[in-house]
């Protein structure tokens, strides 16, 4: 049929009794019609091999999907453009049942009918793409040196909409505050290459009165409304997209963090009734101020449709400087597949609430360095939906590294209709004094545990040896012993717990082989043939200067150059670009010039070592000048220090008086724990709680305590008029020291971006 703007991408779960959909490195499986009704009677064994070979492996068996009595999954660790042959034995309520069939692997290569060389005779701020035909895709590219620069109001730079055979390749997009750079909506055989995308977001008026969030008047509403979903890439209702090597950075508009309610900005990248979506080795870089919500949000999280519900193929990413996620793939997860991906400075890595459909793939993943703006971070590998709503897909977690001031695995939203929910293996989840997993996980529904290092809190050390049914590898309760965890290196130490542990994972994993994801230093996993001997330096006034050594294997012979933010103007690096040649190796000089830093705080930037083709290695870097106390107390405009009382029947008093009425938020120096305000605030009295941000420990620091109204998770700030002394009552009868300072700011960040200075 024609495909236009009647097109809408079937979101329906296969029925016809035989399916396969060959991605480029996967290919999914479906059969439906079952007779089971339990999963003890169903088995599903899959076999396959390249065409023209005589040995035959074993896949990973096919998931029984109770509700459906349909089975499906994955084949994992194909080669592109491979002929394979593929054998499924199913044995159902009794029967056997075959299927045999022939498939193919995708090619990024395809034929292209036209090229079109954008520049200023026929771009004017906004490109419209034309269609072509699977015979000869429409090629959008740049003259040398040309930027197409989006106008703001505008929806988008690019649209994509009602075609098929297109592709934009090596566009530099600055989108001057235009809502999108790319707006793929409705499209089929998309392919978005090597392109340079940054400066979208509608710029909005902060309003910690309501929410925090960032608002604009609406003209078709006449209201005001928060601003979210601001995309440098935006796909909704996608069918065989390939978006790979592009580098997404800079927003213009900022993302408010989970300090005042749940984020809402600019994404990398949003995702919406997208199947067969292929997103590999992309660099989604947030700035350490305006950071992205999620690199890749989804739509739809509790809608079979939601995300890249179908089919997906997620793989070799860099997802950095988030306020939420990393990755949203929630939504159907119908054979989504993510691996060799590095997430890094966010709250959550992968956020797989709630699995509708599933069954999803998550291995070989790494997430690490976790915080958002205020260091507060959360878990690792996220499975709940806040209302509680519940998929039938099942979620496997194998040969992923977590390693972290974060919890790992959070608690699972299950119906007990699905079976087993989650599957973990090989994985390696370091929490240091953090939660491995919510209590949760094992209490809902079962979940399978098998040579998994875990350690963290000791809280859950109990429950995991009473409920966890062990196989032949139980799970290592010990600390994880890292090769170079400063540098970035998150692969075993050989001989130590965990080395030799893995069990056999097809197309992931041989047995024996150490758990985790293993090659960290070359996660995300690129087809690069660079490799550097750091992927972390730390800066801080005593230490400004570090190397890193790139080092040229044999694949690989030509130019680099080093790329970073516009924003990350403090660090420099020489030599800046150059050329390689196999089995040489030059050593780059990075300088962090903390006179160029505006604020005191833990700044966070990336240096990408990148190649004409977008291929990259990513260095992140931490500079940390947040014990510059005069530069500290020269940014705290609204700070107000209160008269503070002695403690006196297990309660202190703090008296503030204001020279202009203003909405504050109340922070304290406290050592350790959390007090809690009963009668501080009026008629809205806080609740007791952990201090928000990075956890010092027992060192003495500034936490918030936060103005909940009603129960609700928005953080509001409180009215304070000038003149009258405004009187705050704090219990302390719980914690074993006094405030020891406070303060009440319009701004948080003037006191928790430099927490330890007074």
């Amino acid at each position: 049929m024609a495909f236009g703007a009647d097109y809408k991408v079937p979101v329906e779960v296969p029925m016809a009794p035989f399916e396969v959909v060959p991605g480029y490195e996967a290919c999914s499986v479906y059969v439906s019609g079952l007779s089971s009704v339990q999963e003890k009677d169903f088995s599903g064994k899959v076999s396959y091999r390249k065409v023209g070979k005589e040995e035959w492996k074993s896949g990973l068996d096919l998931v029984f999907v109770i509700p459906e009595r349909n089975a499906r999954g994955s084949l994992l660790g194909l080669q592109e453009d491979t002929e394979y042959e593929l054998k499924v034995e199913l044995k159902d309520a009794g029967k056997v049942r075959r299927h045999t069939t022939k498939f193919r692997t995708k090619s990024p290569k395809v034929p292209i009918a036209q090229t079109i060389v954008l520049n200023a005779k026929n771009f004017d701020g906004h490109l419209v793409a034309k269609s072509g035909t699977a015979e000869g895709y429409i090629r959008y590219t740049t003259a040398p040196g040309f930027v197409l620069k989006g106008k703001r109001g505008n929806a988008e730079v690019v649209l994509v909409q009602n075609v098929e055979y297109v592709i934009l390749d090596g566009l530099t997009v600055r989108a001057n505050g235009a809502q999108h750079c790319l707006n793929l909506i409705n499209a089929s055989h998309v392919q978005v290459l090597n392109c340079n995308i940054s400066g979208h977001g509608r710029i909005g008026t902060h309003r910690p009165d309501l929410d925090g969030k960032y608002y604009y008047y609406s003209e078709s509403q006449k209201k005001d409304r928060s601003i979210n979903y601001d995309s440098g890439i935006r796909l909704v209702e996608i069918t065989d997209a390939l978006i790979e090597r592009n580098y997404i950075h800079d927003p213009a508009a900022r993302t408010n963090p989970w300090f005042y309610s749940h984020p809402a900005g600019p994404n990398a990248m949003f995702v919406q009734k997208c199947a067969s979506a292929c997103i590999r080795y992309n660099d989604c870089i947030g700035s350490d101020m305006n950071r992205w919500n999620d690199s890749i949000e989804g739509g739809g999280n509790g809608a079979n449709w939601g995300g890249v519900y179908r089919d997906a193929e997620v793989k070799g990413n860099y997802f950095a400087i988030q306020q939420d996620d990393g990755i949203e793939l929630d939504g159907g997860q119908m054979n989504c597949r993510m691996w060799g991906n590095k997430v890094e400075h966010m709250l959550c890595g992968v956020s797989t609430a709630a699995c509708m459909l599933g069954p999803s793939y998550i291995y070989r993943n790494v997430f690490t360095t976790a915080g958002d703006i205020f260091g507060k971070s959360n878990v690792a590998l996220k499975n709940n939906l806040g209302n509680n709503m519940t998929g039938v897909g099942r979620i496997f977690f194998f040969n992923n590294t977590c390693d972290s001031q974060m919890n790992g695995l959070g608690s699972m939203n299950a119906s007990g209709r699905e079976g087993i929910k989650c599957v973990l293996f090989n994985n390696i989840l370091s929490m240091s004094r953090s939660a491995i997993a919510s209590p949760r996980v094992l209490e809902i529904n079962p979940t399978i545990f098998e040579a998994n290092l875990l350690f963290g809190g000791e809280d859950w050390k109990d429950a995991h040896k009473q409920k966890v049914t062990h196989g032949e590898r139980p799970d290592l309760l010990v600390q994880a012993e890292f090769r170079n965890e400063d540098a970035g290196d998150l692969d075993l130490k050989p001989g130590t717990p965990g080395s030799g542990y893995a069990i056999a994972v097809p197309g992931v994993s041989k047995a024996s082989e150490d758990i985790g994801a293993n090659n960290t230093l070359d996660c995300p996993l690129r087809p690069l043939g660079l490799h550097l001997n750091k992927t972390r330096l730390h800066f801080d006034k005593e230490h400004t200067v570090d190397t890193i050594t790139v080092t040229a294997d044999q694949s690989f012979s030509g130019k680099w150059s080093i790329v970073k933010n516009f924003s990350t103007n403090f660090l420099t690096v020489s030599p800046a670009s150059g050329t390689l040649q196999p089995g040489k190796k030059v050593t780059l000089t990075v300088k962090a010039n903390l006179g160029k830093l505006k604020f005191a705080k833990n700044h966070h930037a990336v240096l990408l070592v990148r190649t004409p083709n977008g291929l990259s290695r990513p260095v992140l870097c931490n500079v940390d000048n947040s014990t510059d106390a005069k530069l500290a107390r020269a940014h705290r405009p609204t700070t107000v220090y209160a008269k503070l009382a002695p403690v006196k029947e297990g309660k202190q008093v703090m008296e503030f008086t204001v020279k202009k009425d203003r909405w504050y938020h109340l922070i304290l120096i406290e050592k350790g724990g959390a007090h809690s305000a009963h009668d501080a605030l009026g008629k809205e009295p806080t609740k007791r709680m952990g201090p928000y941000g990075y956890n010092f420990g027992e060192a003495p620091s500034w936490h918030h305590l936060k103005n909940s109204e009603g129960g609700t998770s928005t953080n509001k700030p409180f009215l304070v008029k000038a003149g009258t002394p405004y009187r705050i009552t704090i219990d302390v009868s719980q914690n074993s020291t006094a405030i020891l300072k406070a303060a009440i700011t319009k701004n948080p960040e003037e006191l928790l971006f430099s927490p330890t200075i007074e």
